[in-house]
């Protein structure tokens, strides 16, 4: 049997769950918040970028969902329930957003209408395939991951919709992840 190593640096967004295949096999499931770590091209240091938000649970005419930015952004009820936001209504918590699932496409933008925000361009990193958004909204910076072929230059104001069903919420205080138990 080959043993293979992984190290993960980041915090855990899921309690890990150990179960075993019909073949006896261990399997490990967890999720984890990873930074984005990357060269800075104008000082040469490595730098972290995570998309990590703070933000309030407010409820809305539908039910709760995080303020971001000024606009209340609707949370999925079967990831993020009434009762569970309940507890968390008025307070601060951290909204956790990969880059790549914040997106650009005019269909996405449409479809999300209700998880748009605008930010404006503070650099665009062309990547080969994909872009690098650096971005500033609500005054937060965010870094956004888009195909190549999205068009953003400093100083661009543009929208971005955010894949309500891939965000993550934390405890501000505890930084545990905020999840069905």
């Amino acid at each position: 049997m080959s043993i293979n190593r992984v190290i993960i640096s980041g915090n855990l967004t899921r309690s890990p769950e150990l179960r075993s295949t019909q073949s006896g096999t261990d399997v490990l499931s967890f999720g984890a918040a990873v930074n984005d770590r990357r060269k800075n091209q104008q000082t040469g240091e490595w730098e972290d970028y995570p998309n990590f938000i703070d933000c309030t649970i407010e409820k809305g005419k539908e039910g709760y969902g995080v303020n971001f930015a000024g606009k209340l952004i609707p949370l999925p009820k079967g990831k993020f329930p009434d009762k569970l936001m309940a507890e968390y209504a008025g307070k601060t918590v951290v909204l956790g957003v990969r880059p790549e699932d914040f997106h650009t496409e005019s269909a996405f933008l449409e479809m999300s209408e209700d998880s748009t925000v605008e930010a404006e361009v503070e650099i665009a990193e062309m990547m080969g395939a994909e872009i690098y958004i650096h971005a500033v909204c609500g005054g937060q910076k965010l870094i956004v991951r888009a195909p190549s072929r999205v068009q953003a230059e400093s100083g661009d104001h543009i929208s971005l919709a955010i894949d309500k069903n891939k965000i993550h919420l934390f405890d501000k205080e505890t930084e545990q992840a905020i999840n069905i138990k």
